[in-house]
């Protein structure tokens, strides 16, 4: 308290009622806080038709450790995770999308963003935020091909767009931005 000793101690958290268990480590989670926060778990873990309903640990095979344990800690703080490298953030990006939890999918789109699109890593960036609902970062990543194609479509990474069948609206909306940005060449303002 005000005397410089402890202040009032908290009440105890509740016992975890569920473990998610990735790449063979247990992460203790409440039920009740990640049904509230994630639509992936509030329909897992409240639909009787998913054997996970009843369970009291949960296998997630595709969702890497480390990516589980920012997920959680947002899910309980609303802090967002130190990404250090483009591949934690793809990593968080894809598991907060999986999971539904939007305001982290939001965090790591602004973060790969600001910290990693440029020419080269457009069309990766614009695959991944296409597949997982990043809308920001697909915009970003379609005004930079757009403005810099040329360059663009001499990579690797364009002929690997091209024979995977990307959706049609993909098609669509990178040959307008290849369209505006010759119109605005003028005009953009993005870092190249």
């Amino acid at each position: 308290g005000p005397s410089g000793g402890p202040g009032p101690a908290l009440p105890p958290a509740p016992p975890p009622d569920l473990h998610l268990l990735c790449e063979g480590q247990r992460f203790p989670a409440d039920r009740a806080i990640l049904a509230a926060r994630s639509s992936f778990f509030g329909a897992m873990l409240s639909n009787r038709q998913f054997r996970e309903a009843a369970q009291r640990e949960v296998e997630l095979p595709d969702v890497p450790a480390r990516a589980m344990a920012a997920v959680l800690r947002f899910v309980y703080t609303d802090e967002g995770p130190e990404l250090r490298t483009r591949e934690e953030a793809e990593e968080l990006l894809t598991a907060a999308s999986k999971m539904g939890i939007a305001g982290l999918l939001r965090l790591c789109s602004d973060c790969l963003r600001d910290r990693w699109l440029t020419v080269p890593s457009s069309v990766s960036l614009l695959r991944l935020a296409d597949e997982h609902g990043a809308h920001s970062l697909r915009g970003e990543a379609l005004a930079v091909l757009g403005a810099s194609f040329d360059e663009v479509k001499a990579t690797p990474e364009w002929d690997d767009l091209l024979r995977s069948g990307m959706n049609p609206s993909l098609i669509q909306d990178t040959v307008q931005a290849v369209a505006d940005a010759s119109i605005y060449a003028g005009r953009a303002s993005i870092k190249l």
